[in-house]
């Protein structure tokens, strides 16, 4: 089957509203002034950006990511968790700059 999505517009023409009208769970968009996304709420948590890093807080923990860039190439992505976890990923691009492989610090394929 196929599924069918809702979406609302800000004033800005921001993605502010997408609801999933099967299951009619809804992920709404916060902007800063600067039209940078800052904020999403979905049913996984809640997501708030700041520069390179964004935090996801849910009921049971919080994960942290952190992007790093080597000029405008996105490389790498540290994620640590609420429970103790602390992992280093490297971000490899393909030809476009869009990231098409990921490998954790041994080398392995994620």
């Amino acid at each position: 089957g196929s599924v069918t999505y809702q979406q609302a517009w800000d004033v800005e023409s921001r993605l502010a509203v997408v609801t999933n009208t099967q299951t009619s769970q809804v992920t709404r968009f916060t902007y800063d002034g600067d039209g940078a996304r800052v904020k999403k709420v979905d049913a996984s948590g809640t997501a708030v950006y700041v520069g390179a890093t964004e935090v996801l807080i849910n009921a049971t923990q919080r994960i942290t990511r952190t992007y790093y860039s080597a000029g405008a190439q996105l490389v790498a992505m540290r994620v640590v968790t609420s429970t103790g976890g602390n992992a280093l990923y490297y971000l490899h691009s393909d030809h476009l700059g869009s990231t098409s492989l990921t490998t954790n610090s041994s080398g392995g394929v994620e």
